[in-house]
């Protein structure tokens, strides 16, 4: 629900106003104690729309794999409005996300019973005007834009962290790998 980076001394954040936008929280063994409860409680009056998980890993560890994926996708686009401009881009994004939820599959983390993950499990022709409708909503593009902008290694080291699963785990990673491509000619190109 909440995105961004940090530049110099500042942070820069955008809250998503989206009506399905949440904060999970949880425990990693799936107990509802109460500490999630207490800061359930705090996060709610700052109105961050908190949610209860008892599968918290499970939404985590997804959840990178869909932040590689989309990041590595808007980090090629150039930024989060030329993304939702770019159908080739979009499709190999999606294709992507799929990438690294195939992984967590291997790994033993079902992503279906993720709610969050259903968009990237449709077929494109689906998929891909839904993702061009919710990713042009303003406070997302910003979220978007803060973390391509202010957190360009720690993405790479995400799109390198799946790339590597894949080969541990026997999945092919060809689109993040062409995405991964396409960010690294951006930049040769942006350095001459």
């Amino acid at each position: 629900m909440v995105g961004g980076g940090k530049e110099d001394k500042s942070i820069h954040c955008a809250i998503s106003g989206l009506k399905y936008s949440n904060t999970p929280l949880g425990e990693k063994d799936g107990r509802i104690t109460p500490r999630v409860e207490k800061l359930s409680i705090i996060l709610d009056k700052a109105n961050l729309k908190p949610v209860i998980s008892n599968q918290i890993l499970v939404w985590l560890i997804t959840h990178y794999a869909v932040a590689a994926g989309l990041s590595a996708g808007i980090m090629s686009a150039g930024s989060a409005s030329k993304f939702i401009e770019n159908t080739a881009i979009i499709k190999t994004t999606m294709k992507a996300i799929r990438e690294g939820l195939a992984i967590c599959e291997r790994m033993g983390i079902n992503p279906k019973t993720e709610k969050a993950n259903r968009l990237y499990l449709l077929p494109l022709f689906i998929s891909v005007p839904i993702a061009k409708k919710i990713y042009s909503n303003d406070a997302l593009q910003l979220m978007f834009d803060g973390h391509i902008n202010h957190s360009p290694a720690e993405i790479r080291q995400m799109i390198d962290d799946i790339i590597d699963s894949g080969v541990k785990y026997a999945v092919i990673t060809s689109n993040l790998a062409q995405l991964k491509s396409y960010i690294s000619s951006n930049q040769t190109n942006k350095s001459k």
